[in-house]
Protein backbone atom coordinates (compact mmCIF):
# COMPACT_ATOMS: atom_id res chain seq x y z
CA UNK A 1 0.00 0.00 0.00
CA UNK A 2 1.48 3.15 -0.93
CA UNK A 3 0.73 6.19 1.08
CA UNK A 4 0.54 10.12 -0.23
CA UNK A 5 1.97 12.72 1.55
CA UNK A 6 -0.84 15.72 1.20
CA UNK A 7 1.41 19.10 2.18
CA UNK A 8 -0.40 22.55 2.12
CA UNK A 9 1.53 25.37 2.31
CA UNK A 10 -0.11 28.50 3.92
CA UNK A 11 0.39 31.66 2.31
CA UNK A 12 -0.82 35.34 2.83
CA UNK A 13 -2.39 37.57 0.28
CA UNK A 14 -1.78 41.28 1.79
CA UNK A 15 -4.16 43.71 0.06
CA UNK A 16 -3.86 47.42 0.18
CA UNK A 17 -6.36 49.65 -1.14
CA UNK A 18 -6.31 53.16 -1.13
CA UNK A 19 -8.82 55.84 -0.57
CA UNK A 20 -9.18 58.06 -3.41
CA UNK A 21 -10.03 61.75 -2.58
CA UNK A 22 -12.66 63.55 -4.54
CA UNK A 23 -14.24 66.55 -4.79
CA UNK A 24 -17.79 68.76 -5.07
CA UNK A 25 -17.34 70.30 -8.71
CA UNK A 26 -20.29 71.92 -9.80
CA UNK A 27 -22.61 72.35 -6.75
CA UNK A 28 -24.55 69.55 -7.83
CA UNK A 29 -26.75 66.98 -5.78
CA UNK A 30 -23.90 65.42 -3.29
CA UNK A 31 -25.87 61.95 -3.62
CA UNK A 32 -25.20 61.74 -7.16
CA UNK A 33 -21.66 60.54 -8.51
CA UNK A 34 -20.91 63.49 -11.47
CA UNK A 35 -21.21 65.34 -8.94
CA UNK A 36 -17.55 64.86 -7.52
CA UNK A 37 -14.07 64.78 -9.13
CA UNK A 38 -10.42 63.93 -8.32
CA UNK A 39 -9.42 67.26 -9.12
CA UNK A 40 -10.49 70.59 -7.22
CA UNK A 41 -10.90 72.22 -10.86
CA UNK A 42 -13.83 69.57 -11.89
CA UNK A 43 -11.18 67.17 -14.00
CA UNK A 44 -10.47 63.91 -13.60
CA UNK A 45 -12.69 60.73 -13.16
CA UNK A 46 -16.01 60.57 -11.18
CA UNK A 47 -16.42 57.83 -8.17
CA UNK A 48 -18.40 54.45 -9.64
CA UNK A 49 -19.96 54.35 -6.46
CA UNK A 50 -19.90 55.46 -2.81
CA UNK A 51 -19.08 52.47 -1.53
CA UNK A 52 -15.26 51.71 -1.56
CA UNK A 53 -13.79 54.36 1.65
CA UNK A 54 -13.42 57.16 -0.68
CA UNK A 55 -13.23 60.65 1.04
CA UNK A 56 -15.47 63.14 -0.59
CA UNK A 57 -14.93 66.91 0.71
CA UNK A 58 -17.57 69.65 -0.26
CA UNK A 59 -14.90 73.01 -0.97
CA UNK A 60 -15.46 76.09 0.38
CA UNK A 61 -17.94 78.62 -1.41
CA UNK A 62 -19.99 75.64 -2.91
CA UNK A 63 -23.58 74.69 -1.70
CA UNK A 64 -24.68 71.22 -2.35
CA UNK A 65 -28.31 69.95 -1.56
CA UNK A 66 -29.11 66.39 -1.37
CA UNK A 67 -31.96 65.33 -3.44
CA UNK A 68 -32.46 61.56 -2.13
CA UNK A 69 -31.05 59.50 0.23
CA UNK A 70 -26.63 59.15 0.35
CA UNK A 71 -24.64 56.58 2.13
CA UNK A 72 -20.62 57.08 1.64
CA UNK A 73 -19.41 53.28 3.24
CA UNK A 74 -16.68 50.99 3.32
CA UNK A 75 -13.04 51.57 5.45
CA UNK A 76 -12.08 55.05 5.85
CA UNK A 77 -14.89 56.33 3.61
CA UNK A 78 -14.94 60.14 5.14
CA UNK A 79 -17.25 63.32 4.03
CA UNK A 80 -15.52 66.65 4.97
CA UNK A 81 -16.66 70.47 4.60
CA UNK A 82 -14.54 73.01 4.35
CA UNK A 83 -15.03 76.10 5.89
CA UNK A 84 -17.42 77.87 3.74
CA UNK A 85 -19.00 75.37 1.97
CA UNK A 86 -22.76 74.36 2.59
CA UNK A 87 -24.50 71.02 2.83
CA UNK A 88 -28.24 70.70 2.95
CA UNK A 89 -29.66 67.27 3.79
CA UNK A 90 -32.83 67.05 2.55
CA UNK A 91 -32.74 63.41 2.65
CA UNK A 92 -31.06 60.97 5.24
CA UNK A 93 -26.93 60.44 4.90
CA UNK A 94 -24.93 57.90 6.31
CA UNK A 95 -21.57 58.43 6.80
CA UNK A 96 -18.62 56.43 8.60
CA UNK A 97 -17.07 59.46 9.45
CA UNK A 98 -17.21 62.91 9.49
CA UNK A 99 -15.43 66.36 9.59
CA UNK A 100 -15.86 70.03 9.38
CA UNK A 101 -12.66 71.63 8.34
CA UNK A 102 -11.80 74.92 9.84
CA UNK A 103 -14.00 76.53 12.42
Amino acid sequence: MKRALLSVAPFCLVLYVRANTYYSTNNAAPNLTSSWHTSRTGSGSPPSNFTVGDIFIIQSGQSLTTTANWTISGTNGKLVIETGATLQANNKITVPSFEIDGS
